[in-house]
Formats: structure tokens, sequence, C-alpha cells
């Protein structure tokens, strides 16, 4: 079973894809935050497999989030989502060490690729 954090400001988007990878088989919603501090406290308290943070309102607090999230020991994988295409932002999201960066447009069948993917690289 994957562990997942879902980060997102609108509640409404955060919850819905929370509640929608809940129903996915393997795949366990741990937690949900609002902003960056809250994702990294949660992090650090309920150690997730894999955190999936939407940055679609602060795209360069994605960066941050990742940075501070990789310190940890044991980090989870990060899987960033943003609004839309902006291949520079991407190269810097995975230089920063997110295993993806991901356009909300890709679908959930690539988010979903993507979760099974880094869970791959968690599990020892």
């Amino acid at each position: 079973m994957l562990k997942l954090l879902v980060m997102g400001a609108e509640d409404f988007s955060r919850n819905t894809l929370a509640a929608f990878l809940d129903l996915q088989e393997g795949l366990s919603v741990i937690g949900r935050a609002e902003n960056e501090s809250g994702a990294v406290s949660l992090s650090r308290e309920k150690h997730p497999d894999i955190v999936i943070a939407d940055i679609s309102i602060h795209k360069y607090g994605g960066l941050a989030l990742t940075e501070q999230i990789l310190t940890q020991p044991m980090p989870p994988a990060v899987i960033l989502l943003m609004v839309t295409r902006d291949n520079d932002f991407r190269q810097a999201a995975l230089k920063a060490g997110a295993f993806d960066c991901l356009e909300k447009s890709s679908g959930i069948d690539r988010l979903l690729e993507a979760i099974r993917a880094a869970g791959s690289f968690q599990v020892i």
C-alpha cells in the first residue's frame, strides 16, 4: 500500500483529488495539507511514500517544498502538479529532486502512472 500526502491550496481540488486517490487499489491518502509548510510538517509526522503537491497558485513554492521534503531521512517522492506547461520550471523541479512535474491537463491516468512509478522506487 502506497501512502500518499496531497497538498493544494484550494479545498475542493485537494479534497477531490485525495478522495479519488483513496479509492484506487494500493493507494491510501494519509494526509492533506493546504500549503507548503503544512505539507512539510505532515510529511515529517506521517512519513508518506509520495507527496503530491498542486502548485498551481504558488509555483516556485513547489521548488522550496521539494527541497525541504528531500532533507528528511528516507524522504518521500515528490510529484508536482501545475496548471500550464512551463518546461523551464519543470527542469528546475526535476533538478531540485522532484520525481515528476505534471501539467494538470495530463489527466488522471498520467498521474496514476507517475504515482505507481514513484512507488516502485520507494519500496525497499
